[in-house]
């Protein structure tokens, strides 16, 4: 077996790095053996042969056979303490780690001292992510110099998991100020300056190390890694072959040798050390990555396909905690993510390095790649920049800043960077680039001259070809597309990705029957190519035709389970056809089996709010905010959720994280801004459109809200020019009509809103636009109309709830009490059980003073009586029923949920009044007045209620 030292993070690599340190006190734990029974029975001969042998094989890593002897040596003695301690120890280093917390635990029942298993238990911690109880539980004194060098050690571990690198660079300090000739936290100390980029204190402290202990293999690691860091590759291969040559079995020294052999074109030697690896069963993501790009660099897709998913399991494996505290493993989760194309997860581990250690250049590299690719150039550009200023010379980065330049349209300083990168390296891809650029500044011919060349190239530039392809799709040149497209084919006909590419380009331009039929021929050839199933399930969806997309994606899952992105298109499929059940049942299942993907549970969360049931939706919500910490959408989930569920302080801080996590970017910000804005955060708002428009000052979405913004202030100049500046800019926007439309409306120019309401519906109908457009006919005195337009848009969207309840609100206010109870009767025989149309159900019935009214708000407070809205709901009604002891605790219980409604305040005060509390009545009541949003504030109710407590 291999010895797995230094900074392992994976159960069975992390456990057992500490091989060292635990052999290090096995004479003390043969001393226990037999120093634990000295005032008690002996142990027998059995016992203690067994536990002898369990010893000398857990001295030699066979810690398998090490485990099955010290349960027969507790089988015959189960009081045996020092049985009971190795086998936690034996069980730690072969990555059981429950099961060796659980022998630790068993031995401090059975009396052994705490301080024997603290630093055991505490490592134990550490691999599951759980540091803050490592803290708790390790000392940071210890009764010797030694014993406290390695708490300290092992408390520096824990402060660098949870991002205190100050912390821990503190303790281990202390460490070797309490054990100067310790070894362990000199190494430890190397890794974490490294991490920061401090190289030469990395070196000093990996140089004492191997001075300490010259035949200690582990501090000649530590030594190549600084070396590496430093660029000098080839005194790092020599530094670990010494290592190497000192403990043949050191994992980390392997993994990081096969690396350099890789980088040094040494692939025959570095598979000598993958091989090794493996054979001793070392589960090392690092060695299960490199093995996939020595398998692509051999043109096995296959084989490189399952090392990189390899790789991606192990580290997907590692706890949460552990995992984003190692940024190696992070790199290779990264790596290997973008190896297999799933681009999100690469940037989740990517950034996750960064956010952790702003100085990993390599992370910053590969985000910043990941940027590119994901057209999030703005925040690409600031990255490379910095990247230009820390490697000026560097060709990838010259390329991807001038692509990042090339997609914000400066030109001409996109041509010259990637000039720059062909200069420094002239290969096929910079070449590319060049062309794209070219293309850009308007140099069509030399553009398109480049990148004939960059196809030209031996081997040809396959990108380049389909890049060329695409150019000519756009601009409608159909027949030299697909001439490009079919040569691209050519350079690789048996490759299915191309032939799915050419596919494409039919579908592009407009044949989708050619689309169709190489998808089909590809899929006789392959049914299981996933590629082509999910794009021909696409196409099926688009014309309708769910069955047969049904079947080919449910075939697919038949051969690879739960694959997340064919579970998300079945749930879109089903979402489309209108079987809500069944788009449920498979995006649940999509977000159930993977927390990477974080499409199926938005779209669960987004489903269920669609359906008003905001409860469901919670736990969901807050689980992807738990997985995705450095992206803004599940933030955004958990404020559209405790919005509806009336939880407005969550949904505000919910809101302020996402602003920040969401940094410069314009249309995160504007989604930010528009959800602050409607639970009456007007200042984070502004704050949120001042970031938009300071990244992107001509943004349709920022200009949109800051007249929102400015009308809600109330600042009136300060509407009019915002609405000026936006219909300069975007005179014919939606959104244009959308704000124009609103201004009026607050105005009372009802027909002028109406008319740019409908003119807004005509060029993008939406249910929100219907209301919109049928709450300014309301307000205009076309109520009838109103609900006639309501009727027609619902009778096109059969299953949607909110337009439905929309129209039986509108045809309630026309009085057309009958029509309204039948649309409410539709609602309710298509979700007889959500709270939110039983509330408005029941509100409806309040309003035109039907009796049925109580007995509908009594079951949406019984389906959701957490939720305020409905709480108050019953009790107004209880309460306008002269029920009042009844409705005071409902409105109170709605009241402290709630507090910044004005409404349920002066629910709650009226219901005081009648009960005769007249101090706490007129209290709530100017609350309420103060509060705002009181729709019934100028009412002869509101006004009666004032004059009886005289409330002015």
């Amino acid at each position: 077996m291999f010895d797995h030292q230094v900074e392992s993070q994976s159960g069975s690599r992390a456990a057992s790095r500490q091989g060292r340190l635990c052999s290090r006190i096995r004479a003390g734990v043969i001393a226990a053996a037999l120093a634990v029974h000295g005032g008690a029975v002996l142990a027998s001969p059995k016992s203690m042969a067994a536990y002898e042998d369990a010893i000398r094989r857990h001295e030699a890593e066979d810690h398998a056979a090490a485990i099955i002897q010290l349960k027969n040596a507790l089988k015959e003695d189960p009081k045996m303490l020092a049985a009971h301690v190795l086998l936690g120890r034996s069980l730690f280093k072969s990555g059981q780690l429950k099961a060796a917390e659980a022998a630790f635990q068993e031995a401090l029942k059975l009396g052994v001292a705490r301080e024997e298993v603290v630093l055991d238990l505490g490592r134990i911690y550490l691999l599951t992510g759980e540091a803050r109880r490592t803290l708790e539980l390790v000392p940071a004194v210890a009764p010797t110099p030694t014993a406290q060098a390695e708490a300290l050690t092992v408390r520096a571990m824990a402060y660098s998991q949870l991002g205190d690198q100050a912390e821990a660079l503190r303790a281990v300090a202390a460490a070797r100020a309490a054990a100067p000739s310790a070894v362990n936290p000199l190494l430890l100390e190397s890794q974490l300056r490294l991490r920061q980029g401090e190289i030469e204190a990395a070196r000093a402290a990996a140089q004492r190390a191997t001075d300490l202990a010259p035949n200690d293999a582990a501090a000649w690691v530590a030594t190549a890694q600084v070396q590496q860091q430093s660029g000098d590759a080839k005194s790092a291969l020599a530094t670990l072959d010494r290592a190497l040559g000192l403990n043949p079995r050191h994992a980390e020294g392997r993994v990081n040798r096969a690396g350099l052999r890789m980088a040094a074109g040494l692939d025959a030697q570095a598979l000598e050390d993958l091989n090794a690896l493996k054979a001793a069963s070392v589960n090392d993501p690092r060695a299960a990555y490199f093995r996939g790009v020595l398998a692509t660099r051999k043109g096995d897709v296959a084989q490189a396909k399952t090392a990189f998913q390899e790789a991606v399991a192990a580290v997907a494996s590692m706890p949460q905690a552990v995992n984003s505290a190692d940024d190696q493993m992070l790199m290779i989760g990264a790596l290997s993510a973008k190896a297999l194309g799933n681009r999100e997860q690469a940037r989740e581990y990517a950034a996750g390095i960064v956010n952790r250690n702003p100085r990993h250049l390599s992370a910053q590299l590969l985000l910043a790649e990941l940027l590119v690719e994901a057209k999030d150039f703005r925040r690409a550009r600031p990255m490379l920049l910095a990247l230009r200023d820390a490697m000026p010379k560097n060709p990838r980065v010259l390329s991807l800043l001038g692509s990042t330049e090339l997609a914000l349209k400066n030109y001409g300083p996109a041509t010259e960077l990637l000039e720059q990168a062909v200069k420094l390296d002239g290969s096929s891809s910079h070449l590319r680039e060049l062309g794209s650029s070219q293309l850009g500044a308007g140099k069509d011919a030399q553009g398109l001259a480049t990148l004939e060349k960059a196809f030209a190239a031996k081997p040809p530039d396959i990108m380049a070809g389909i890049q060329l392809a695409m150019i000519h799709a756009r601009r409608g040149n159909g027949p030299k597309a697909l001439a490009t497209a079919e040569a691209v084919l050519k350079q690789d006909p048996e490759n299915l990705a191309l032939h799915n590419f050419l596919a494409n380009i039919k579908g592009r331009l407009g044949d989708k029957a050619g689309a169709r039929k190489i998808w089909e021929a590809a899929l006789a050839k392959d049914p299981a190519f996933r590629h082509i199933v999910i794009n021909l399930s696409w196409l099926d969806i688009e014309q309708q035709r769910f069955d047969e997309a049904r079947a080919r994606l449910l075939q697919h899952l038949a051969r690879q389970a739960d694959d997340p992105d064919v579970l998300f298109q079945l749930g879109t499929l089903e979402h489309r056809a209108r079987r809500l059940d069944e788009a449920e049942r498979h995006w649940q299942r999509g977000y159930t089996t993977q927390r990477k993907d974080m499409r199926p549970g938005m779209a669960l969360i987004d489903l269920w709010l669609e359906q008003q049931l905001p409860d469901k939706a919670l736990p969901v919500a807050k689980a992807m905010r738990e997985a995705f910490p450095a992206h803004h959408a599940p933030l955004l989930a958990v404020a559209r959720v405790s919005q509806a569920k009336g939880d407005m302080p969550a949904a505000r801080s919910a809101l302020t994280e996402a602003t920040r996590v969401a940094g410069a970017d314009p249309e995160t910000q504007v989604t930010i801004g528009r959800i602050q804005l409607s639970i009456g955060e007007v200042g984070g708002a502004a704050y949120n459109v001042v970031k938009a428009l300071q990244a992107s000052p001509d943004d349709l979405g920022a200009l949109a809200l800051q007249v929102e913004v400015e009308a809600r202030r109330g600042d009136q100049p300060a509407v009019d020019a915002a609405l000026k500046t936006l219909v300069a800019k975007h005179p014919t926007a939606v959104p244009t009509m959308v704000a124009r439309g609103s201004v009026a409306l607050a105005r009372g120019n009802l027909a002028g809103a109406v008319a740019d309401f409908q003119s807004a519906m005509n060029a993008a109908p939406s249910t929100p636009m219907a209301i919109l457009l049928s709450r300014a006919m309301v307000g205009a005195g076309q109520t009838a109309k109103a609900a006639q337009m309501l009727e027609a848009w619902a009778r096109k969207q059969p299953g949607d709830k909110v337009a439905l309840m929309a129209l039986g609100e509108v045809q309630a206010g026309a009085g057309q009490v009958e029509a309204a109870r039948a649309s409410y009767a539709k609602l309710m025989a298509m979700d007889p059980d959500n709270p939110t149309v039983l509330s408005r159900y029941a509100l409806m019935l309040h309003r035109i003073n039907d009796p049925g009214a109580l007995a509908a708000a009594e079951k949406a407070h019984q389906k959701a009586p957490s939720r305020p809205e409905n709480a108050d709901l019953l009790g107004w009604i209880l309460a306008r029923k002269g029920n009042v002891d009844a409705a005071l605790p409902l409105l109170r219980d709605a009241r402290l949920r709630q507090p910044e409604s004005g409404e349920i305040r002066f629910h709650l005060a009226y219901a005081l009044a009648k009960s005769g509390r007249t101090e706490e009545a007129r209290t709530e009541l100017k609350a309420a007045l103060e509060a705002g949003g009181l729709q019934a504030a100028q009412s002869p109710e509101v006004a009666k209620l004032r004059a009886d407590l005289g409330v002015r």
